[in-house]
């Protein structure tokens, strides 16, 4: 490691002029010393109320106006640095948009993050991952672009995830053992709103091994507006829910991991038994391989 604060005065002051506010900042913080580049100190301003967007083929830093009522852009002076302490939205980003100039003055430390019609590439989520300070543990995916999407690409790119909420989004088959493979902490919650036939093909065994993996009190959520009690897929899921789990009211909150089932007309509530009966479930089911229809 390089003594920073042995170089002159003079050569400090030049590391300061060159480095961006964002950079000028770790060097504060990596050598302890708000002087290690001189005349003055990095300091930033917290924002809660601000997103990314592509605007005109750029990546803009926009907050919101309550006087004009909508987001408008941030103007970033040269030593300007903001920094986001609670929630990021992206919008309508690829990875080209993340080498952008205005990362330089961003220091991202939020906890959760919304993604809107963004890029789910690999290569996308782990640079992605790399501008983030902190830890994300609630991510949100809305109506992405970029090919098929891969939930594994998720919780590798941000492997300390609690919670995921698809929306839009277009599963692969068999996500959930992916999912299961790739995780390196429990989930706590996950949301998938989308039509039957945008969920993927997974088979019963894959959802107990995915519920067994989560927290206690984890919930997969289905919500397909669309789904009706009478439907051929409904009647179907409903089989194989009630087959390997077992159902309870929607008003009780129980300590086991549950599967959540939300149509039209449908209100449905069905939780993983505890070691004994889950031990009961598997071997009723030894010999079939039901797989849960295209959701």
């Amino acid at each position: 490691m390089f003594p920073v604060m042995t170089l002159p005065y003079g050569l400090l002051c030049r590391l300061g002029t060159l480095s961006s506010p964002v950079e000028k900042y770790h060097l504060q913080i990596a050598g302890g010393n708000f002087n290690i580049c001189p005349p003055t100190f990095q300091t930033y301003k917290e924002e809660l109320n601000c997103n990314l967007a592509v605007i005109n083929g750029k990546l803009t830093l926009a907050k919101y106006s309550k006087a004009e009522r909508k987001h408008v852009p941030v103007v970033l002076e040269d030593n300007a640095l903001i920094c986001y302490t609670f929630s990021l939205l992206l919008r309508i980003s690829g990875l080209k948009h993340l080498s952008s100039d205005v990362f330089q003055h961003l220091l991202i430390k939020a906890h959760r993050m919304e993604l809107y019609n963004c890029d789910m590439s690999h290569e996308f989520l782990q640079a992605l991952s790399k501008l983030c300070l902190m830890p994300i543990k609630d991510i949100e995916i809305h109506d992405p672009y970029g090919g098929d999407f891969c939930v594994k690409s998720v919780v590798q790119a941000f492997p300390q995830v609690d919670k995921l909420k698809f929306y839009g989004v277009q599963l692969p088959d068999h996500w959930l053992t992916a999912m299961t493979e790739a995780q390196q902490s429990k989930l706590s919650f996950v949301y998938v709103h989308a039509d039957p036939e945008n969920v993927g093909k997974f088979e019963a065994d894959e959802l107990l091994a995915f519920l067994q993996k989560q927290n206690e009190m984890f919930t997969l959520a289905f919500h397909m507006g669309g789904l009706r009690d009478t439907d051929g897929y409904a009647k179907t899921l409903e089989k194989i829910l009630k087959t390997y789990l077992k159902e309870e009211d929607l008003q009780q909150q129980r300590p086991e991991p549950q599967v959540r089932v939300c149509g039209y007309d449908i209100w449905r509530c069905f939780y993983l038994p505890k070691v004994e009966g889950s031990a009961a479930v598997a071997k009723k089911g030894k010999n079939k391989r039901a797989e849960l229809p295209i959701l």
